[in-house]
């Protein structure tokens, strides 16, 4: 194991004669040392500098890659130092300054001798210094090791001593022609024998002798395959593409370097050469427009090359990328091998602005492909060797036989003159939508105030006719004209998709407007669009009318909202200079609520939303420019930043909404109804011009313990807000598990529960009848919308429910007939002695019902423990807005009476209603009697009533009535024909 002690010593340490001791007086690399980027001058081993760095201005490493002082092999015996001098030179720049480290980043890392497997072992960049310090490793570990130093910054190294020189000890490093490492070798696009030269170094001490081997001499050789290289010295061994032997698309093998001594280990390089198939598919961009079947998106055609056209030179190139990336998509390819390929003659045009200043690299270039009609991008490849002027080709293979589209993206200055490979499939068109010269998938139309249309123009990118059917899921807020296209190869039509104010109410109006194409190999293409409407007396502010005064220089108290730090005042319009430090600068501009802080709140006034109801408003973000890259960088600065927070309960609490960084129109949209408040909380940030929502409405109020029907009268069909007192719970077990409740609810308004709750709180139930063999009433679920007059079964599965509702038209009664609806009202389909008989029917009722009701002994309705009672059972009483059973039959007839069951359910079951009416009597065959079943999805709390009483009741899971048949075994139903057993009793049918 190596143990090692790092530190800082300023003693002396005692060197052995025979050890390392290498002071760089010589003016070169010393013997058996190997640098990549470092040089020895004026008496020191020094990182090279390549002049002006930026990286390295902004506290970044360098980015000239990796960088290193390597020392010869060394034989270390256990408890030997390395001892060296180094101190952190001049030229740091600006790094500090940009919030990079003020520290040169300087490690230390070791190798077994042979194997260049590199462990960093020390790290002394908190230690460096502009003085000459000493520093130490101790090894306890006998072995034989190589280390390095790297830095990335300007560092010197004046000494180090310690270990042993082993002086028969070679290595070898294989590097392409005389610049860089190599380990693969992509030897383009060759058209004849096609050679280059590798350069085998020996960077240690003792003479280095390799074998040199092809793994496929038909395709690569070798110009020797003995190679004897002196210590510090190289050997050149040519590597050789023959043409004559390799096919079309790509062909490759391996140089293999196997050194004969055996403590190194060798070296490989892939070497790889591409054949163009002399029939393949080739586009040279020489008519200077863009060739059929190509799409685009900020690529231009000129000059006989295709280039980005809009070369990012703003804040984006300065900082080593782009403000977007950009693509050149090819028409539709036909792969019929793995082995074929695509080439592209492409170089780097320039103007990549600053991004080398800050660390950034040049231009780069990324390849995708899309399988044919899909419409989704993979990643082929990046090719991340840094572009130069000079073109170069580059090519992509191993793609499984089929039609493809490519695209090359990139984000900087790009040309490309030619493409070429696979087969051109002439006979498939493609389908793009783009609105404004960009592909497009959603669009906000904003809030218009009358009727607007958007042009979309459906493009045909390929290579065949194409037919497109266009629709729209919402005719009534927007309509598309034309609906059927057809589009020539390369050719485009425009769209249009109106937006009908008119036509929509207030809130959020969306659609998605579909583009089929009639070809089945293309997937249909879907925008979404979206308008906003407020209302004609929508709620407004703009500071500018109000706070007109003489001296503008003072800023003026916010008037009826809630603020801490916020302040009516003039920001500066942001231009020039000065507003790239952010430090203001230019005109002033309109009066906007604006704060310096996120530590302050600006909070509006109380105001009323429908959800969907949208609130629009205009947000100016300062301190950008500089300022904001000196925040990045740690320094400070204003990036204007917006945080939005709302309140359903008058601000007692806050959800957070939304984050905002840039300037423009922003829109919050309500996600409930309610009475809302808007929190906003920024740094460097200025609000203006909000419009949407309104004024709350009248309140009024319901309530279970009063009589209601005067305040009924006085707002019918009236807009108001609306408070009742009456609120429905889940039973809390207690340890953040809900048991379910059921409720009978009929309002006096309509109440859209998604408009006020998350989905899942609460079910909804209608009763309904069916009209099958068993003649079944059944609780059906009814969506979200409790509808004015309508009884409903509620069951709360969690939480509480409230029925506060805003903006909602009161009925002063509940209709008897609920006409055109499937629901329950009145029904005789009940065969009793030969006559049909009235069964009852499910009603609401907005007032209290008691005992003195003239039906009470027929009534039948749900108590809030869950329980369901007879009204003439001992103070029973019906509260207002309930539902409740009328039987409609007298159960002290000699004709009816009613048959109760109690079954015991376990917790969790579905609960079935079942009232079952039969003749008294002896003689009365009671199976012969239809059974009215009221079912519904209610998951009762565990220990709670099941029981209904007296007509209605639940059973179990497997029901109250079993039929079995003649063997005992059970049935699913009961039997339509032949002999069962039901209850003991045999019954044929």
């Amino acid at each position: 194991m190596l143990l090692l002690f790092v530190g800082v010593s300023m003693q002396a340490q005692s060197i052995s004669a025979q050890q390392m001791d290498e002071r760089f007086n010589d003016g070169q690399m010393p013997y058996g040392w190997f640098a990549e980027g470092w040089e020895v001058k004026d008496g020191v081993a020094q990182k090279a500098s390549s002049g002006f760095d930026m990286s390295t201005m902004m506290g970044g490493g360098g980015s000239d890659g990796i960088q290193y002082l390597m020392t010869p092999p060394l034989q270390v015996q256990a408890g030997e130092k390395l001892v060296f001098s180094a101190r952190k030179a001049e030229g740091n720049g600006l790094g500090s300054m940009m919030g990079g480290s003020s520290d040169s980043t300087f490690v230390v890392e070791r190798s077994y001798y042979g194997q260049h497997q590199w462990l960093k072992i020390a790290d002394f960049t908190t230690e460096m210094d502009s003085v000459y310090k000493t520093f130490s490793i101790s090894v306890d570990e006998a072995g034989e090791y190589r280390f390095r130093f790297r830095a990335g910054g300007d560092v010197n190294i004046d000494s180090v001593a310690g270990f042993h020189i082993d002086m028969e000890a070679p290595d070898i490093l294989v590097i392409r022609d005389t610049t860089k490492a190599v380990s693969y070798l992509d030897l383009g696009l060759c058209k004849a024998d096609t050679t280059t030269v590798l350069n085998v170094i020996n960077t240690a001490t003792g003479t280095l002798k390799t074998s040199a081997e092809s793994t496929d001499e038909a395709i690569f050789t070798v110009s020797t395959n003995e190679v004897t290289v002196a210590a510090g010295d190289s050997v050149a061994v040519n590597a050789t593409f023959k043409y004559s032997g390799g096919k079309s698309g790509r062909n490759d093998a391996f140089i293999n370097f196997y050194p004969t001594d055996e403590r190194l280990s060798g070296r490989s390089i892939n070497v790889v050469a591409v054949i163009s198939d002399p029939g393949a598919w080739e586009e040279r961009f020489n008519a200077n427009s863009k060739p059929t079947g190509w799409f685009t998106e900020g690529w231009g055609f000129r000059e006989n090359v295709a280039t980005v056209d809009q070369p990012s030179d703003g804040m984006g190139a300065m900082f080593g990328g782009s403000d977007q990336s950009f693509y050149l998509m090819t028409p539709v390819l036909t792969v019929n091998d793995s082995f074929e390929t695509l080439l592209f003659s492409v170089r780097n045009a320039g103007g990549s602005g600053m991004g080398s200043m800050f660390g950034g690299g040049g231009p780069s270039i990324t390849v995708e492909k899309s399988v044919y009609g899909s419409n989704k991008w993979e990643l082929v490849t990046t090719f991340s060797e840094e572009l130069d002027s000079v073109y170069k080709t580059l090519w992509v293979s191993d793609f499984e036989p089929g039609d493809y589209r490519f695209r090359f993206v990139a984000s900087d200055s790009i040309v490309i003159d030619s493409v070429a490979g696979f087969r051109l499939n002439s006979q498939a068109p493609d389908l793009y939508v783009t609105q404004e010269g960009k592909v497009v998938q959603s669009l906000v139309y904003g809030m218009p105030q009358a009727s607007l249309t958007k042009s979309f123009q459906v493009i045909n990118t390929a290579s065949d006719v194409l037919q497109v059917n266009v629709s729209s899921t919402n005719t009534t807020a927007f309509t598309v004209s034309p609906g059927s296209l057809t589009i020539a190869a390369g050719d485009s039509v425009q769209v249009d998709v109106v937006y009908n104010d008119d036509a929509v109410k207030a809130g959020t109006s969306n659609a998605v407007i579909t583009f089929t194409p009639t070809d089945g190999r293309l997937l249909p293409q879907a925008v979404g669009v979206e308008a906003y409407k407020t209302y004609a007396d929508a709620w407004s502010e703009d500071f500018e009318p109000i706070y007109v005064v003489e001296d503008e220089s003072i800023p003026l108290d916010l008037p009826e909202w809630k603020s801490t730090g916020w302040t009516i005042s003039k920001p500066g319009d942001g231009g020039g200079m000065m507003a790239m430090m952010g430090m203001g600068g230019g005109e002033a501009k309109t009066w906007m609520a604006t704060t310096t802080s996120d530590a302050y709140e600006l909070i509006t006034p109380s105001l009323q939303a429908q959800k969907g109801d949208v609130m629009q408003f205009q947000a100016e973000m300062g301190g950008g420019g500089m300022m904001a890259m000196m925040s990045m960088f740690g320094m400070g600065g204003g990036s204007g930043l917006l945080n939005v927070f709302y309140s359903r309960d008058e601000g007692k609490t806050w959800t957070y909404y939304n984050t905002y960084t840039q300037t423009g129109t922003i829109y919050f949209k309500a996600p409930f109804t309610g009475i809302y408040n808007l929190k906003f909380m920024g740094q460097s940030v200025s609000l203006d011009n909000f419009l949407g929502f309104r004024w709350p409405l009248k309140e009024v109020q319901l309530s279970d313990a009063a009589d209601n029907q005067p305040t009924l009268e006085e707002y019918y069909y009236k807009h108001v807000n609306v408070k009742y007192d009456r609120v429905l719970s889940a039973q809390n077990l207690g340890n953040g598990t809900w048991a379910p409740q059921a409720y009978t609810v009929c309002l006096p308004y309509t109440f859209d529960l998604s408009h006020y709750e998350e989905p899942g709180k609460v079910k909804l139930y209608r009763m309904m009848y069916i009209d099958n063999y068993y003649h079944q009433f059944i609780f059906a679920e009814a969506g979200n919308v409790l509808e004015a007059g309508v009884p409903y079964l509620a069951v709360v599965l969690h939480d509480n429910l409230s029925f506060n509702a805003y903006d909602v038209q009161m009925i002063k009664e509940p209709p008897i007939y609920y006409k055109g609806s499937p629901f329950v009202d009145d029904y005789e389909d009940l065969m009793l002695n030969n006559v049909y008989s009235h069964v009852g029917r499910w009603l609401g009722t907005f007032t209290g019902i008691t005992t003195d009701y003239e039906h009470a002994n027929n009534l039948y309705g749900m108590t809030d423990d869950g329980t369901w009672t007879r009204l003439s059972v001992a103070e029973a009483a019906l509260p207002p807005f309930r539902g409740y059973y009328d039987a409609d039959f007298d159960v002290n007839s000699d004709e009816l009476k009613t048959n109760t069951a109690r079954t015991k359910r376990a917790a969790g079951d579905d609960i079935t209603f079942q009232t079952k009416f039969y003749q008294k009597g002896d003689d009365a065959d009671v199976s012969d009697m239809p059974d009215l079943l009221f079912v519904g999805d209610i998951r009762p709390a565990e220990g709670g009533a099941t029981a209904i009483t007296p007509t209605i009741h639940t059973i179990d899971a497997d029901g109250t009535h079993r039929y079995y048949d003649l063997k005992g075994q059970q049935l699913k139903s009961k039997p339509q024909k032949g002999l069962y057993i039901e209850n003991g009793i045999k019954h044929v049918r």
